[in-house]
């Protein structure tokens, strides 16, 4: 799926794409909860209030720079063992 295409999906159907999508990441900025995903060659942020667990914000992007603080959270020392 390319980016144009994710776009011109309903809410409901990106919605559901963006839970099938490979999971990169979650942190906590202030009082939400943010999860990246990855379709093919773009990424989708997620803000989610988690007191009514409704999401607030999204973001769909190319920049690989955006996805930084998600790799924060990757055990470097687990992947060296292999």
């Amino acid at each position: 799926m390319t980016l144009p295409q994710f776009n011109r999906l309903s809410e409901m159907e990106q919605i559901e794409l963006f839970w099938e999508a490979v999971h990169i990441g979650e942190r906590k900025e202030d009082k939400f909860v943010l999860i990246c995903r990855q379709i093919e060659d773009f990424y989708i942020e997620y803000r989610i209030d988690p007191n009514n667990e409704m999401y607030v914000d999204v973001k769909v992007f190319r920049d690989t720079t955006l996805i930084e603080p998600y790799l924060e959270q990757v055990e470097v020392d687990i992947l060296s063992a292999f």
